[in-house]
């Protein structure tokens, strides 16, 4: 009567950027395209983001 091993989320259904990677490779179809258009722009933003926030430069409290 085990409930079986653990598995993380994205094992079980895609997370929204695995579901919207899968979607934009849809090729020829309206949909495939604007899904696309939504994973350029997500990866843009991502990319401007960690462009301007430097790693390590958040919380400068907890230095211990």
């Amino acid at each position: 009567m085990g409930i079986g091993p653990l598995r993380p989320a994205s094992q079980a259904a895609p997370t929204s950027s695995e579901q919207l990677a899968i979607d934009s490779e849809m090729d020829g179809t309206v949909g495939g395209e604007l899904k696309a258009e939504m994973k350029r722009q997500k990866d843009e933003n991502w990319a401007r983001y960690t462009e301007e926030n430097a790693r390590g430069a958040g919380n400068t409290m907890n230095r211990g």
